[in-house]
């Protein structure tokens, strides 16, 4: 996997608004698309980059 621009704007609209749906719906993009971007930076890091508490997404 390699890591483009949408990518980093995609971390940043989760990190910002809060949750993983409202960062995929700014980037006009859907949740499941979101969910498996995000997933597969984790994998390539090897680091947790959003936890989750009560539902909604932390850095």
């Amino acid at each position: 996997m390699y890591f483009d621009l949408t990518d980093l704007r995609l971390l940043l609209s989760v990190h910002e608004a809060g949750t993983i749906t409202d960062g995929a719906e700014f980037v006009h993009t859907t949740l499941a698309w979101a969910g498996g971007r995000i997933r597969g930076m984790e994998e390539v890091l090897g680091v947790s980059l959003l936890s989750c508490v009560i539902g909604a997404a932390y850095r």
